[in-house]
């Protein structure tokens, strides 16, 4: 057969390997067939493509099938990014994933995970609401912070992650609260969540003095490390300053600077 010159459009009829071998292919063979010899484009795309996916389907050769049709999937959105929301697209795209998951778990997570990353530039809800599905939490929250939607990613580590993965989202929001000029907003983040060194130090490099300074009359600070405990009674003693100047000695004396 490798000898005959036989048109592609009747290429369907050659098993597998054959046709594998007719176009030539012999490194990555799933990946260059449809990055090669097939484009979305074309009228033979899908006829082509389903016929491959059936034989690899008879020949109990699901893993490929489900990589061929993800291959697809991400080709065609690539080319066409609005293909996505098509009907015959997500036919594709639920016929890997249902043979990824016949494969097993770690495999299906694997093929949604695919399909999630396409879908995320065209459809951000449907692809959030598979990895919810899915119990991805961790990639839900990084999609939904990387859109901006900080507090959305919030309600999503604060229920369904570790505290300590809670913890540092919540220091990098923080952080980039900051960054932005929303540095008040960042202290009521760090506070609310009971981040109380992190909360003075933002005070510190702020320059707010005098909240810091009230702040700490509610907050534990003989818990605190000593560096911490050192940068409150800095601040304290900038904040007594201008209160005694003002003879307003009473009202100082409510900010010792020794703990």
């Amino acid at each position: 057969l490798n000898s005959i010159a036989i048109p592609e459009a009747l290429s369907i009829f050659l098993p597998s390997e054959k046709l594998f071998d007719h176009l030539k292919i012999k490194n990555d063979t799933r990946r260059h067939f449809i990055e090669t010899k097939l484009k979305p484009s074309d009228a033979t795309f899908r006829p082509l493509l389903h016929a491959q996916v059936h034989r690899l389907m008879f020949q109990n050769r699901k893993a490929e099938a489900s990589e061929l049709l993800l291959r697809s999937w991400t080709l065609e959105s690539q080319n066409n990014p609005s293909s996505d929301s098509s009907p015959q697209n997500y036919s594709d795209a639920l016929k890997a994933c249902v043979l990824a998951a016949s494969l097993g778990r770690d495999t299906f997570e694997n093929a949604l995970l695919s399909v999630v990353q396409s879908l995320a530039h065209s459809s951000f809800d449907d692809a959030l609401d598979l990895l919810m599905s899915i119990e991805r939490y961790e990639e839900a929250r990084k999609l939904l912070k990387e859109a901006g939607r900080w507090q959305d990613a919030f309600l999503i580590s604060k229920n369904y992650l570790s505290a300590d993965q809670h913890k540092d989202f919540v220091l990098e929001w923080a952080s980039f609260l900051i960054s932005s000029n929303s540095r008040l907003l960042a202290v009521a983040l760090l506070v609310s969540c009971q981040l109380w060194e992190p909360a003075f130090d933002a005070l510190h490099r702020s320059g707010l003095y005098a909240l810091a300074s009230q702040l700490s009359l509610v907050s534990p600070v003989s818990e605190f490390s000593g560096s911490t405990k050192q940068l409150v009674a800095s601040m304290r003693n900038s904040y007594r300053g201008p209160l005694s100047s003002l003879d307003r000695l009473q009202l100082a004396d409510l900010y010792p600077v020794e703990f």
